[in-house]
């Protein structure tokens, strides 16, 4: 784990860290002393995959706004605004990563509920116990 966020940080700033760098991170996350800081070869961390940054895009994988994923091809998310919930369906690619498009647009738990019956049909019942902390109708 510690190594993965070594090599996010090393993404994100796009440089090797140095072994100062190491000895902070490991003291803020609580890391005893059990590795050894002087052991770590820190030019051998790569980063394994993409990090998953938080995106404003409706369409985007790691859109900020996702209330509940129903299952790998549904999800449901708030719209930029904050006036409606958005059912939407996996379709195509976007950046590489799985992109979403608006099926259903609701403005009350009913409404989504009933968008998620007729598009969906039935779904987990861990699904319908996040439906249901919704509240009736979605604030602006």
């Amino acid at each position: 784990m510690f190594h993965f966020i070594l090599s996010s940080i090393k993404s994100i700033i796009n440089k090797d860290p140095s072994k100062e760098f190491f000895i902070e991170i490991k003291e803020a996350i609580g890391l005893d002393d059990t590795i050894d800081d002087q052991s770590v070869d820190l030019s051998l961390i790569q980063v394994t995959g993409p990090v998953s940054v938080p995106d404003n895009r409706e369409r985007s994988d790691t859109y900020t706004n996702i209330v509940f994923r129903i299952n790998d091809r549904w999800r449901v998310i708030i719209c930029p605004e904050g006036i409606q919930w958005i059912l939407q369906k996996r379709k195509g690619n976007l950046d590489g990563r799985p992109a979403w498009n608006g099926v259903k647009f609701c403005r009350s738990k009913v409404g989504l509920s009933r968008a998620l019956k007729e598009e969906v049909g039935d779904v987990s019942p861990e699904v319908d116990a996040q439906l249901a902390q919704l509240p009736d109708w979605i604030e602006s």
